[in-house]
């Protein structure tokens, strides 16, 4: 996928509820888009509501494919959110198995 990116462009740039490109790439589940804004040098852990980065996201839902990307990109597995909890807990929470296997590769 390529798009035509103007000098300038704010990957980081947040709305109103604190959300970045990357973490609406994370919550659509959006591959392509995540890869392209980490190679274009999104912030990979910028907290969004409730002090959740996209990894807290992807946990929560158990998504393997953007999970892997996100860890391999430098994602914080141990930072916490707002509630105190970290990613991997959301894993667990989430149940699967192989999600939580992620977090220990």
């Amino acid at each position: 996928m390529e798009l035509p990116l103007e000098e300038g462009v704010k990957f980081n740039a947040k709305n109103k509820s604190m959300e970045t490109p990357l973490q609406w790439a994370v919550k659509g589940h959006q591959v392509t888009t995540l890869k392209l804004l980490v190679d274009c040098g999104a912030d990979i852990n910028s907290q969004g509501q409730l002090w959740r980065m996209p990894l807290h996201e992807e946990s929560r839902h158990g998504q393997r494919v953007t999970m892997k990307l996100l860890l391999a990109s430098g994602a914080k597995m141990n930072s916490e959110d707002k509630s105190d909890v970290e990613p991997l807990v959301m894993a667990r929470r989430a149940g699967g198995r192989e999600s939580v296997n992620l977090g220990t590769h």
